[in-house]
């Protein structure tokens, strides 16, 4: 029985250094917490959206649609990139400019020949320029997008007026 004191200091002894070690082991998730357990990463199959676009979507239009607003001017000239109608009293309109001066021109056409005012006027972070234009009939949200070519983008989200 001699042997008995030291398979007992020996136990206690593996006992004090794997019980640290234990400790300082990482939990997956408290049980009945409700916490998450950590998990590989799944990837979903396929892509994040299931289905995709027809080609028409990717399409653009100059003919201006028959219910666009003749309260918003297009100026004389101006070269139309895209325009269409979105339904129920929205449309979108792209013109394209040659400089930046040619794009200031037809902005403040646009301003002035179609009574709007403008408000929250900023600079974006391309250099171009972003504003609400209102009117009584119709409010418009407009940016300016420079290219890397000198030409510009004009973009005009327009909305009609609720009466």
């Amino acid at each position: 029985m001699a042997q008995s004191p030291r398979i007992t200091a020996g136990v206690l002894a593996l006992g004090l250094l794997v019980l640290p070690l234990t400790a300082c082991a990482e939990e997956p998730g408290a049980v009945g917490t409700g916490d998450p357990v950590p998990t590989e990463k799944q990837e979903p199959e396929g892509g994040s959206w299931p289905a995709e676009n027809p080609d028409e979507v990717f399409e653009k239009s100059q003919e201006i649609p028959e219910d666009f607003p003749a309260e918003f001017v297009i100026p004389e000239g101006a070269t139309i990139d895209d325009v269409g109608s979105r339904g129920f009293g929205t449309w979108y309109l792209v013109l394209r400019a040659e400089d930046q001066e040619a794009s200031d021109a037809i902005w403040e056409s646009i301003v002035t020949n179609s009574g709007f005012t403008v408000t929250d006027d900023a600079e974006t972070v391309e250099g171009g320029r972003m504003a609400t234009l209102e009117s009584g009939a119709l409010s418009a949200s407009a940016m300016t997008i420079p290219g890397e070519d000198g030409s510009v983008l004009m973009s005009y989200d327009i909305t009609a007026a609720v009466s």
